[in-house]
């Protein structure tokens, strides 16, 4: 005979097995049997085995309402029926069964045979529901012993399930009644009670589903994939995984730390393992006091699954802060007791993980929370790079641009916002739909755009209302579609939302153009060229120079556009641009000066691709004394620590990898020399007094916007300012308009100025051959005896 997969029954009520217990009679044993006719069980079990687990579900007729809660699957055992007359299309149940799942004698309900028997019951939860006029509630000093009653009661039962009500359970003359609530965390399940159930009583429903839940299999405590952070977040679930299960002992630690910059998504992602509902989330905040933090470790331990998240670890731990070390001390107290629970190997003992977030794991967390069994494990999350820039863009502009220009936006915005992260792109986007809002006004095509419309993209909607109000009003027109209507609104935005990673540092040097300066056509080119080494493909560099140069020293005589050249690098170039003059580094408090320099290669870091400007960096970066034959610093203590500090950062153990560091002096003679070995400043540019070819571009652009009379003879000036640095020859056309304005003036005094014409040649040629020459034959032979020792 072919094993049916299920058979359609109509029930009826079968009277269960008589058995005693110490606590009154009970007729419950077997009420979870489903007995059907002896063919019927051969049809679904291929046996007349008794005691297969099985499934029934109500079926619903086609064409009655389905409105509700759909029909609830009830586990039974299936049973061989002894009596002989019961139709095939018939099962029995017991009553206490037929009430307890809700089955009715009227409807048509399917029986399925399971591949297995019942599950041990292992935690089986009840509900006193005694009347209260009956007894009152139980005392906490007896639970033990009604609990015991109630396991003595399981105990000449063969199968349990929700709904099952026990009667008459007493203790002490009193008679109470329980109903079963839950079994194994379960509402609709069957099981064999064995040895090892166990018991618990609640005393109201609410209560009862508290300890169902708590009985549960708890969720995996997984977070979800994040577009970008793939990698991250395999190495949080890792962590997670080996941190949340029975097996957590062996790792000895309860802890790990999300660490990152501003913006990285640090508190996305520890609100996301807060929403996984793996356990009970405790929470510390910055401005929590050692006892409050105590108390929180202590409520985490009081439950079996339990969340310890703490929010800005910085700030709860900042240096600054008073009672620092009563903070770390409970801190680490609370992370020892949650090991000390895993380590002594009980299987009720709760299980917690505690997850902190912080900028940076090895600066903001002291060594004595980063032992083995405190904050051990840790989890980078590194700044957006372009392809999360990308989608994040692409879905905050899914309603503010039309969908014609948004791919050439988001493009463009995804590759121009290096250093921006996930707060610094919202501020970027919200400017540019406001600017996108008030370009359509001034441009006559939004009308009076409602806020939707503002939000959509579409000028053209409006409320329902609004329509029914103005119903002769026609709409405005669709703003442009191309990406040049968004153009201008991008370039506007970007000069007013900067990155938070490039806050109080100079970012908006005077925009200078490589036209805008005068000759230097070989230090233009090396320069240019480094700059595009920075994006150039990993495979290119490979196959060539391999690692791109990282340092470039500008020297020459002073007022030669070594300054210039560098904003001219920031202007030209979109790099990000840090600069700094050497001396503003310098610090009397010790140590502060050391950690500038780290804090300000830690941002460009972050904001890479970035350049870093030193200005006059002979002032951190000057010879020590007696180099080599074991004198003492001339340049003390703090000096050299600083000296120490950019050596290792721009060639230590951390990559500085798409950071380029341009520096400027008009004393290269003075560096120590082991800046300037390979690795720290690869090259070594000189920038020369200006040719004749440049003065005279010098002297047209400085005269241009000048009122001059006629006769002017260049050619004549040039060779008049041969030996001048750019800075003397813009200086000299200046005091040759003060000499012309002191002219004018007296004229004026004089009764009128009808004669006046402008800055004359002898104006100038007195300016020139007034102005004074720092650049000396003795300076030029310096430079070039320096340059050999690098050549």
């Amino acid at each position: 005979m072919a094993v049916k997969q299920f058979i359609e029954i109509k029930f009826r009520p079968a009277t269960a097995d008589k058995a005693t217990s110490a606590s009154g009679p009970s007729t419950l044993k077997g009420a979870s049997r489903v007995q059907i006719r002896k063919d019927s069980l051969i049809e679904l079990t291929g046996s007349v085995e008794n005691g297969r687990l099985c499934y029934i579900e109500r079926i619903v007729p086609e064409g009655s309402a389905t409105d509700g809660p759909a029909p609830t699957r009830r586990e039974a055992v299936l049973w061989l029926t002894p009596d002989p007359n019961l139709g095939r299309a018939v099962a029995k149940v017991s009553r206490s069964f037929q009430e307890a799942a809700g089955l009715n004698y009227t409807d048509t309900y399917r029986i399925i045979a399971a591949e297995s028997a019942p599950e041990a019951a292992k935690d089986v939860v009840f509900e006193e529901i005694t009347p209260v006029d009956s007894a009152p509630p139980i005392q906490d000093k007896w639970m033990a012993s009604w609990v015991a009653n109630l396991k003595a009661e399981l105990d000449i039962l063969d199968l349990v399930f929700p709904g099952m009500v026990l009667k008459d359970i007493t203790f002490m003359r009193q008679k109470r009644t329980f109903v079963l609530r839950s079994v194994n965390g379960l509402e609709h399940n069957d099981c064999c009670v064995v040895p090892e159930t166990s018991c618990a009583i609640v005393t109201s429903a609410e209560a009862a589903a508290e300890a169902a839940a708590a009985l549960l299999p708890p969720p995996d405590l997984q977070v979800a994939a994040i577009e970008g952070l793939e990698e991250q977040v395999r190495e949080l679930n890792c962590a997670l995984e080996l941190l949340s299960g029975r097996f957590s002992a062996s790792m000895g630690t309860a802890g790990l730390v999300l660490h990152g910059g501003a913006g990285t998504g640090k508190s996305t992602v520890l609100d996301r393992i807060a929403a996984t509902g793996w356990g009970t989330v405790h929470r510390i905040r910055p401005t929590d006091k050692s006892s409050a933090i105590a108390d929180v470790f202590k409520a985490c331990r009081a439950q079996p699954r339990g969340l310890v998240l703490i929010d800005d670890l910085d700030k709860l731990i900042d240096k600054e802060r008073a009672n620092r070390s009563t903070v770390v001390n409970a801190l680490a107290e609370g992370l020892d007791a949650l090991s000390a629970d895993m380590s002594n190997d009980n299987e009720k003992a709760p299980l917690v993980v505690v997850v902190a977030v912080c900028r940076d794991y090895l600066t903001s967390i002291p060594e004595e929370l980063r032992y083995n069994g405190r904050l051990e494990w840790a989890v980078l999350l590194p700044p957006l790079d372009a392809n999360r820039r990308r989608a994040i863009i692409s879905a905050l502009t899914s309603k503010t641009i039309h969908a014609d220009a948004r791919p050439d936006v988001v493009s463009s915005l995804s590759e121009r916002t290096h250093a921006y992260n996930g707060r610094d792109l919202q501020k970027l986007l919200r400017r540019v739909a406001g600017l996108t809002l008030e370009k359509m006004k001034l441009g006559g095509l939004a009308g009076s755009p409602t806020p939707d419309a503002a939000v959509t993209g579409d000028p053209t909607r409006k409320p329902e209302d609004e329509r029914d109000q103005q119903p002769s009003q026609s709409p405005p027109p669709e703003p442009p579609r191309g990406p040049a209507f968004y153009r201008d609104v991008v370039e506007t935005a970007l000069l007013k939302v900067r990155p938070t990673a490039m806050q109080d540092v100079n970012l908006k040097p005077p925009p200078v153009r490589w036209d805008d300066i005068s000759g230097q056509d070989a230090v233009k080119e090396e320069l240019r060229f480094a700059v595009g080494v920075l994006t150039m493909p990993p495979d290119d560099l490979a196959e060539h120079i391999g690692a791109p140069p990282k340092g470039f020293l500008l020297y020459g005589p002073p007022g030669c556009s070594k300054t210039m050249t560098a904003q001219a690098v920031a202007t030209e170039c979109g790099l990000n641009f840090f600069a700094v003059k050497g001396a503003e580094l310098l610090n009397m408090y010790v140590g502060e000066s050391e950690r500038q320099v780290r804090d300000l290669f830690a941002r460009a870091r972050a904001a890479a691709p970035s350049m870093i400007f030193f200005d006059e960096i002979d002032s951190i970066a000057g010879s020590r004394k007696g180099f080599g034959d074991g004198s003492s610093s001339s340049s003390g203590g703090s000096g050299l620590n600083v000296l120490t500090t950019l050596l290792n950062e721009m060639d230590g153990f951390e990559d500085l990898r798409g950071v380029l560091v341009l520096a400027a002096t008009n004393r290269p003679q003075s560096l120590d020399p082991a800046i300037m070995r390979p690795g720290r400043f690869d090259e070594i540019v000189y920038v020369p007094p200006p040719d004749a070819a440049a003065r005279e571009s010098i002297l047209r652009r400085a005269l241009a916007p000048r009122r001059l009379a006629p006769g002017t003879d260049f050619a004549r000036l040039v060779a008049l300012s041969e030996g001048n640095s750019g800075a003397e020859v813009v200086g000299a056309c200046r005091n040759a308009g003060k000499l012309s304005l002191r002219r004018r003036q007296k004229l004026r005094e004089g009764g009128g100025d009808d004669g006046y014409e402008g800055i004359s040649m002898q104006d100038l040629e007195t300016s020139i051959a007034s102005q004074r020459k720092l650049i000396t034959a003795d300076m030029l032979q310096a430079y070039a005896d320096w340059e050999r020792q690098f050549r």
